[in-house]
């Protein structure tokens, strides 16, 4: 159904000429009498037949993926080619019996041939004055593929209304034939022969021109285009320009009908071998990518353990020294004569507290390397109590601070509940903190959107500049300087690395001076995606 490019046209037209020219060919020679080879019949319908029925098969699987109606006209056309074709064998005279079966006589199997290539041209004609595919596939409905059941039951139909037709028309042919005119005197033809016959190849000619004047012109219509020609030259040298049956233009017209039969057949072939091909390199392709990413994935892991090893056992390590400058400072800010000089505890003082931040940033980098290797304990996890537990201690810590907590009801969660509170503590900390020295007013929300649930800390404090958000969830990364606000840049890092070891994500907003919402989500328990 693709369109058809100038590559196309060439190898379309260039069959077309060298058919053309092997049938001028064989005109000067079309009476020529050749030997009777009965055998010759069934086996170029069984051919014949067989090739029609696969073509229409596929042809069939085409219209099942694209839904193009013009697809199961044209398998309907083929299938009744098929069908046709062997009823014409079976009242060919001397194929089975020597008057031909089926109750046929000497008119059956001409007239067969006639609605046999009439037939197949009416399809064509269908096909040309329907909607292009290319036209239907840019947004009409009714290019889209029908459900299982309705293309089985339309497809049942359409065979079930050709059957009915091959056999209406074989009847005609047979039991009826004394209410057509006679065509056949022998194995010669009759002066109403060439009615018939003219009338037929007209049918086959507006097909062809029909076809040509189809826009856009896909790879189908060229197909289709060779296809007409071949049946033109089959009727032309079969019934037109012969002098009767088993002369050579009786066999050449064979010979292009068989053609006609097998072009598009033929290309849908390979264009399916073709598309296979593609389907198994793309499969490969993509597993390989898959075991690449895989790989890719478990020496990236294979790095974190390590770094999250290395950064444990560096904090852990430091800690020892720091402790030491810590109590060795102690020990100096004791003594009387560092009392007495204001510079020398001013400098015991600077020590000490950077000793402190130091130890603040250590236990806050073990923390943070912790949870790289800490097993998530999952359970049905009551976020408002939890928050409200967190709420309550941070009050008991800080009894001094003035801050007021609105919390709506919030979703439960499925987690760890440690490493969920931590979170909290985390979030609902630092909104108190960078509310300044006002009273702090904290909003906290969730709710249930899609399958994640969603929470939300909102502060009206000093915010920040949206333009950074993304560095906020940095390692050691801050906003404001030590000076303005304590912190060691870990904490919402931490948030950041608990939050998406439950599969969630993490976000903020903010504007300087106005505030800030930081929002993190959860994978939504299964009972509360299933309740209404």
């Amino acid at each position: 159904m693709a369109t058809a490019t100038a590559q196309h046209r060439r190898w379309a037209w260039g069959a077309v000429l060298v058919s053309a020219l092997l049938f001028a060919l064989a005109v000067p020679l079309a009476k020529l009498p050749l030997p009777k080879i009965t055998a010759f019949i069934p086996a170029y319908q069984a051919a014949l037949a067989l090739s029609d029925l696969v073509t229409a098969v596929l042809l069939l699987g085409q219209f099942r993926i694209l839904g193009h109606a013009g697809l199961r006209v044209l398998a309907c056309g083929y299938l009744f080619t098929a069908m046709t074709a062997i009823a014409h064998a079976l009242t060919f005279p001397g194929v089975v019996v020597e008057g031909g079966w089926l109750g046929a006589g000497p008119q059956s199997t001409a007239w067969l041939y006639m609605f046999w290539h009439a037939g197949f041209p009416a399809a064509v004609i269908v096909y040309a004055l329907l909607k292009p595919a290319a036209a239907v596939r840019d947004g009409d409905t009714a290019g889209a593929a029908a459900p299982p059941r309705r293309f089985v039951l339309s497809t049942l139909g359409s065979v079930a209304a050709v059957l009915a037709a091959v056999a209406a028309l074989t009847a005609l042919a047979t039991l009826g034939q004394s209410l057509l005119p006679p065509i056949m005197q022998g194995s010669r033809y009759t002066p109403a022969m060439l009615t018939v016959v003219s009338t037929v190849w007209c049918v086959s000619v507006v097909a062809l021109v029909l076809l040509l004047r189809r826009r856009p012109t896909s790879v189908l219509d060229l197909l289709l285009m060779v296809t007409m020609c071949a049946w033109l030259f089959d009727i032309a040298l079969s019934a037109v320009l012969n002098a009767g049956r088993f002369d050579l233009g009786f066999y050449a017209g064979r010979l292009y009908g068989l053609m006609a039969s097998t072009v598009l057949l033929s290309v849908l072939l390979v264009e399916n071998t073709m598309l296979y091909a593609r389907l198994a390199a793309a499969y490969q392709e993509e597993r390989d990518k898959r075991q690449q990413i895989q790989a890719q994935a478990a020496q990236l892991a294979d790095k974190n353990r390590e770094l999250d090893a290395f950064s444990y056992s560096i904090s852990h390590d430091l800690q020892a020294p720091v402790r030491a400058i810590q109590g060795f400072t102690g020990m100096l800010l004791e003594r009387p004569e560092s009392q007495s000089d204001t510079e020398t505890l001013r400098m015991l003082t600077v020590i000490g507290d950077s000793a402190q931040q130091m130890g603040q940033l250590i236990r806050d980098l073990l923390a943070f390397s912790r949870q790289g290797r800490q097993a998530l304990h999952l359970s049905p996890v009551n976020m408002n109590a939890l928050v409200e537990q967190v709420i309550a201690d941070l009050r008991q810590a800080e009894p001094g601070r003035a801050a007021e907590f609105s919390v709506t009801p919030l979703p439960g969660a499925w987690g760890d509940r440690a490493l969920l509170r931590q979170v909290w503590v985390n979030l609902v900390s630092n909104a108190v903190k960078y509310s300044g020295p006002d009273a702090a007013r904290i909003q906290i929300a969730g709710s249930l959107q899609g399958g994640e649930c969603v929470y939300q800390v909102v502060d009206h404090g000093m915010g920040f500049d949206t333009a950074h958000a993304h560095r906020l969830f940095e390692l050691f990364q801050r906003l404001h300087t030590g000076a303005e606000l304590p912190g060691s840049g870990v904490g919402l890092a931490l948030v950041e690395r608990i939050v998406v070891r439950h599969g969630g994500r993490v976000w903020a907003q903010g504007e300087v001076g106005r505030g800030a919402t930081f929002s993190f989500s959860l994978p939504a328990p299964a009972d509360a995606i299933a309740a209404p």
